[in-house]
């Protein structure tokens, strides 16, 4: 998935699942991973050293972003590609 500036929600159902940054870490900013809903969640920030994340999805969305999650101050020219694989039930986590 390319991710333009500001968050992109994916609804999905419990299990595990990896993100994984394929391209963008040397641009400004984070890479960034927000897993749950508007009021409680887990954040992951990725960056070259940890360009990947597994997690135990429950509920709510898992949201992806760069740099930040308001899209009018971020660069529209930064192209970052994210990578979201489903690993199993939640249990395989």
């Amino acid at each position: 998935v390319n991710i333009a500036p500001g968050p992109i929600h994916i609804p999905l159902p419990a299990g595990c699942y990896q993100v994984k940054v394929l391209s963008g870490l040397t641009l400004p900013g984070n890479a960034s991973v927000w897993d749950g809903n508007s009021l409680d969640g887990r954040y992951f920030g990725l960056n070259p050293a940890t360009p990947r994340v597994r997690f135990e999805h429950h509920s709510g969305d898992v949201t992806l972003y760069h740099f930040d999650w308001f899209p009018w101050d971020n660069d529209p020219s930064a192209v970052w590609t994210f990578e979201l694989s489903r690993l199993g039930s939640a249990t395989t986590c």
